[in-house]
């Protein structure tokens, strides 16, 4: 254990608004109140912050956190630089970086094999001391770049949610929170969404801070709410359907079920794709895991057609998820993983 008077690098590509950045890295850092420095240095037109940031963790003599990547463009070297300073260089991943090898159907470009994020991952879980995995497919990958592997699932404040205490409704409304980017992952049920509303009408409420247009099957019965920090801890309690649909595809595979998570604070029943770590939540609350677009439709009718079974779901989630996913159960491995615990 490094001396508690010792200080923490932490290096995120994020500010707090982004949801990876503030669950992994910054809502830690204010819980713990471990002495620390954050550089955000993800933006490519600024480099000014990942040159500081290098700077003092030369400096430091301490411990280094780097989640997932310090540059978009620096094909690994700038996290090589970081975590080969720190003492540790702990390397935090959560998300499907290490399979973006730029080609992903759902995630290339042209451009992007040229900067691909496999290739940023693999050169920093090489270069730490100790990588952070989020789920078990990213632990798996990580072991096979270094020797010590902690897995710190994705973690929720459940005390920061307003909690659903009635489960009737006159007008249903089912929901969806994410970034703009998640948003295609909605949309691709949309014309499950549509058919279940013309059985059982319902409102459907979209969180996020993106703009594109909704797909045509979804006039007339969703809207859009612009993502906050205080919509999301209160509005989720006024949902009666959380949604996670997901593709069963490599990046999506290694995702941290972050939404399912937030909903299961909320007491809220969930629907979610039998994908990677979201399946393993919805087995432990035994939720239901449509796969095809009939199954969607009918998994949100049965669900709003049954109000004890929706009460029943979301105690579950919120029981699990302040058993397994708070950030009080996982505090002391927290510590212990970025140097400061015993």
């Amino acid at each position: 254990m490094v001396s508690p008077h010792t200080n923490l690098i932490a290096v995120t590509p994020y500010s707090n608004h982004d949801a990876s950045s503030r669950t992994r890295v910054h809502e830690w850092l204010v819980r713990t109140e471990i002495l620390s420095t954050r550089f955000v240095t993800g933006s490519p037109t600024n480099p000014i912050p990942l040159l500081r940031a290098v700077r003092a963790a030369r400096r430091n003599a301490g411990p280094v956190l780097v989640a997932r990547h310090a540059h978009p463009l620096g094909q690994g070297l700038p996290e090589a630089a970081l975590l080969r300073a720190g003492r540790p260089g702990i390397y935090d991943v959560d998300d499907g970086l290490p399979f973006d090898n730029g080609r992903l159907p759902e995630h290339g470009r042209w451009w992007k094999p040229l900067v691909a994020k496999s290739r940023i991952a693999r050169s920093a879980a090489s270069s730490a001391d100790r990588v952070i995995a989020g789920n078990e497919r990213l632990a798996e990958w990580a072991n096979t770049l270094c020797d010590d592997v902690v897995i710190i699932p994705t973690c929720v404040e459940p005390g920061n949610y307003m909690t659903k205490v009635d489960y009737r409704f006159e007008t249903p409304v089912v929901g969806w929170i994410g970034s703009p980017a998640t948003e295609p992952h909605l949309f691709e049920i949309a014309d499950a969404l549509a058919e279940a509303t013309r059985r059982i009408p319902f409102r459907l409420e979209i969180v996020s801070s993106g703009t594109r247009p909704l797909p045509n099957s979804l006039t007339g019965f969703a809207r859009r709410i612009q993502w906050t920090i205080d919509v999301q801890h209160s509005i989720l309690a006024q949902w009666d359907i959380g949604l996670m649909p997901l593709p069963n595809l490599p990046y999506e595979q290694s995702k941290c079920a972050y939404k399912l998570l937030q909903y299961g604070a909320a007491a809220l029943p969930v629907l979610g794709s039998p994908v990677g770590a979201s399946e393993k939540f919805l087995t432990k609350v035994d939720a239901p895991m449509p796969s095809t677009s009939s199954d969607w439709s009918k998994a949100i009718v049965d669900l709003l057609s049954d109000v004890a079974a929706r009460q029943d779901l979301g105690a579950r989630a919120r029981r699990v998820v302040e058993s397994e996913y708070s950030f009080d159960v996982w505090d002391s491995t927290w510590r212990k993983a970025v140097g400061f615990g015993t």
